[in-house]
Order: C-alpha cells, then structure tokens, then sequence
C-alpha cells in the first residue's frame, strides 16, 4: 500500500502541474478542444482495491473519468459522467472527488457553481458496475438557496 501511496502522490503532483498548463501547447500548437487529461482541470486520483488508477476531473462542462492498468503510463479514453454541461467548480479544494468500494462501485461528487459568486450545489452520481454506465447526476443538498453548497468530501 505505501507503494501506492508514493506512486499517487507523484501522480498528483504530475496532474497539478498539468492543471497549470495553458489550454494552448505553443510547442506543438494544439489547442485543447476535446476532452483529454492534457487539458484537465482539477484532476483528483484514487486506487481501488485491485492497483488500478482512476482519475475525475473537469474539463468543457463535463466531469470525465479515466482509469490506468499500468499505474499511469497509459489510461482508458475518457468518459463523460454528466451527458449535460454544467457550470463546474474546478479548482483547489472544489476539484471533483472520486472514490471506490471494495465492489467495484465507484462514487463521483462535484461543485456545480451558480451565478451567485462563492455559491454552489454538491453534485454526485455513481457507477454500480465498475464504471461502465453512471446514474444521472443529482444535487444533494437538500434546499435551492443560493449558498455555499461547495465543499463536499467522499
């Protein structure tokens, strides 16, 4: 396990520093106009019980996920969690969280902010069968105000 941890942490920091790249790669002129973890936002990482690496993160609207077999050196295509855009809270500490049972079911929250600056809605779906389909996303806290609804924690 505390291989894993050490191999987690430096692909946090890698995906940090991914977060800091510009949406424009001036070495190679691409710009970032499909989803890829080159141009994610907020990447947040897990292992589930097996060693395999999952990633969320933001990118366009949409929450995506991703996941490693080989400890991050190649991952799945990315697959959309919400089919409709958001307005999606992903920096810092509102970065999109993910977490795994020991049944392969995997738990996806976010910030969906509002027009109201510093308010927001906790966002959330899951996957009951190993990430290949996810329910539709819903909003769990429980009153419309326009609040701080924006620090959630799986």
């Amino acid at each position: 396990m505390i291989k894993y941890s050490i191999i987690l942490l430096g692909l946090l920091v890698l995906a940090s520093n991914l977060n800091a790249m510009p949406t424009h790669d001036k070495a190679s002129a691409e710009f970032c106009t499909m989803p890829s973890l080159k141009c994610a936002k907020a990447p947040s990482a897990t292992f589930d019980h097996k060693g395999k690496l999952w990633l969320a993160w933001a990118f366009g609207g949409h929450i995506y996920i991703q996941h490693s077999d080989d400890q991050g050196k190649s991952y799945s295509s990315p697959q959309a969690i919400n089919a409709v855009p958001e307005n999606i809270a992903a920096r810092a500490e509102n970065r999109p969280k993910i977490k795994l049972d020991d049944q392969e079911n995997i738990y996806i929250s976010w910030t969906q902010s509002l027009e109201k600056r510093y308010t927001g809605n906790i966002r959330f779906s899951r996957s009951l069968d190993g990430g290949k389909t996810f329910s539709s996303p819903v909003t769990i806290n429980d009153d419309q105000q326009q609040i701080s609804h924006r620090f959630d924690s799986l």
